[in-house]
């Protein structure tokens, strides 16, 4: 049995999906379970290779996937009804603001099942930020990380860590910049794009300026979970638990003075959540396998083991709710999970997605040769805003 697993910010989730793989081995003593490592572009190439070819494309018995792509994969017959896989699936053991991202959209037919999920928050080293240090405004916050830089005068020092795991910028990453301005990517009933509307467009602003303005380093840096507890960065926009910082530091000791807030909210107190589903590939050859893998992987002990090995967050809430005892910083993810916003499943948006992170991969560039205005990003915007629309109007 094949199992397409997408690329992370590092090796944690892969070393930790082995481990789990060599359990089940011993407990399935027959079971052949391979995994190939996708990046979101590699496997959205894949997807589309096998609907052109599918004899010469084949597609994996079983896909992680981002939820929001749900929709679209099962609309064009790439994925399976969960029930022909798991026939007693229930959502109610899971988050209800994690069903949007399982169904096909408008229906109650679930196609994927969440897995693991990223809660965005702020991730501050507090003996760093300082007493004073202001997240409850966008305008505060500037002030703030200014007065940071100007204190730590450290060469090659950034303000914000940057984990994107596209390495730059990303469309997932700008949701909550968007959301705090009171913008959105698509207007009401999704019938047309916002995505040219002032609000939306100050938003890409404010996430496009942490890096033109050198808070933020433009790209992810490699081994970027260590600069936190060397000193080199202040804080993080990151959807992983703080204890993403601490692993194989060396230097816990720096981060006792960690602590969680919500990012700034001016015009809204919603918390992104990224979430990370898993589907059955509609030609699989070998569904009774993945069958008995996929039970075997949600179950509640093999979550807690998965989802704890590389810092996030599960999506059964049993599990969740299990880490009030242990966890000092439960309480400000339960409290992040009261108002909820993901990135919309729709036919349209991983369409969407995919020219916006080509977007920002211009920005990028434009950035490191000094080349960036707000003029390009509008540009660039207008032109994704045409293709797209047209696309709403043909589904």
């Amino acid at each position: 049995m094949l199992f397409w697993l997408l690329s992370d910010v590092d090796a944690g989730k892969f070393l930790a999906l082995k481990k789990l793989i060599s359990r089940f081995s011993i407990e399935q003593p027959d079971a052949d379970i391979q995994i190939a490592v996708k990046t979101k572009k590699s496997m959205w190439n894949a997807l589309f290779a096998h609907l052109r070819d599918p004899a010469n494309n084949p597609v994996a018995d079983l896909l992680e996937i981002p939820a929001h792509w749900t929709t679209l994969f099962a609309k064009l017959g790439v994925f399976l009804e969960i029930k022909n896989v798991y026939e007693e699936i229930s959502l109610d053991k899971y988050f209800a603001f994690l069903k949007s991202g399982c169904v096909l959209s408008d229906t109650e037919e679930i196609f994927s099942i969440p897995w693991w999920m990223e809660i965005y928050a702020l991730i501050l080293r507090d003996d760093m930020a300082g007493s004073g240090f202001d997240a409850g405004t966008w305008s505060g916050f500037l002030e703030s990380i200014e007065d940071i830089r100007r204190k730590a005068k450290k060469k090659n020092f950034f303000v914000i860590e940057n984990l994107s795991a596209s390495n730059a910028f990303s469309t997932s990453e700008s949701a909550p910049f968007i959301w705090n301005r009171g913008g959105d990517f698509f207007i009401e009933n999704f019938t047309g794009l916002a995505i040219t509307k002032s609000e939306t467009l100050k938003g890409f602003g404010d996430y496009i300026g942490l890096a033109e303005r050198g808070y933020m380093p433009v790209f992810k840096e490699n081994f970027s979970w260590k600069s936190m507890p060397q000193g080199m960065r202040a804080m993080s926009l990151s959807g992983r638990h703080p204890g993403f910082f601490r692993s194989g530091s060396g230097r816990s000791d720096a981060l006792k003075f960690l602590s969680v807030a919500p990012w700034p909210r001016d015009r809204s107190n919603l918390t992104h959540i990224n979430c990370r589903n898993l589907a059955a590939a509609s030609s699989s050859k070998n569904l009774k396998q993945a069958a008995v893998f996929l039970k075997w992987l949600i179950s509640e002990e093999n979550l807690k083991e998965f989802c704890g090995r590389f810092f996030v967050f599960p999506c059964r809430k049993s599990v969740f709710e299990d880490m009030e005892h242990s966890d000092k910083f439960f309480s400000v993810y339960r409290d992040l999970c009261l108002n909820v916003k993901m990135l919309p499943n729709t036919s349209v948006f991983p369409t969407l997605e995919t020219l916006l992170d080509r977007m920002f991969a211009v920005m990028a560039e434009r950035i490191l040769n000094k080349d960036y205005a707000p003029d390009f990003l509008l540009k660039e915007l207008i032109m994704i805003q045409g293709e797209v629309e047209y696309l709403l109007s043909i589904y």
